[in-house]
């Protein structure tokens, strides 16, 4: 489970959040909806490690993780799907994915998670030596999700995914 609690944070003299608490429940799915500005991408960096909390906790399995470093909440399991299409276009598919997997490198279990990640998303497996830049959009934001969807991450945090990634069925 995941808990914040009273979590305020700031960029300089600029407040972005006053005292925001919420709890995401084991095998939930919590959507954060707010208008722009009001803070989404600042509690998913505070999450992330991206952004520092002024005060409060952030609680994961009821271990305070503020103020832990990007790569160490990662390998807690907590990710951060990017917003945009933060590829690298001229790597093919494949290797885009293999890279998302980098912080597990020496992990058996990598290609196992990695063909399920292409069974989720097949129309990335027709294409794994296709350039990730040639992808359309929604193919891109497939390839960004789609390391996240790992057998080790139990949180991914996502701003502004798109329609356009679901695949058809």
């Amino acid at each position: 489970m995941l808990r914040l609690e009273h979590i305020s944070a700031r960029y300089g003299a600029i407040r972005a959040l006053e005292r925001i608490s919420l709890q995401v429940p084991s095998g939930q799915i919590v959507c954060l909806l707010g208008a722009n500005g009001a803070g989404k991408t600042t509690t998913l960096n505070c999450i992330s490690g991206i952004v520092p909390p002024e005060a409060g906790q952030i609680l994961f399995d009821g271990e305070d993780i503020a103020g832990w470093r990007p790569d160490r909440i990662v390998a807690r399991g907590i990710v951060q799907v990017p917003e945009g299409r933060e590829i690298f276009p001229d790597l093919n598919i494949a290797d885009n994915l293999l890279l998302g997997t980098w912080t597990r490198r020496r992990s058996p279990d990598i290609a196992a998670d990695l063909e399920r990640v292409l069974d989720y998303f097949p129309v990335l497996r027709q294409r794994t030596k296709q350039a990730a830049g040639t992808l359309s959009g929604g193919e891109q934001q497939m390839l960004m999700i789609g390391p996240r969807l790992d057998g080790e991450t139990e949180i991914a945090a996502a701003g502004r995914t798109r329609a356009s990634a679901c695949p058809r069925s």
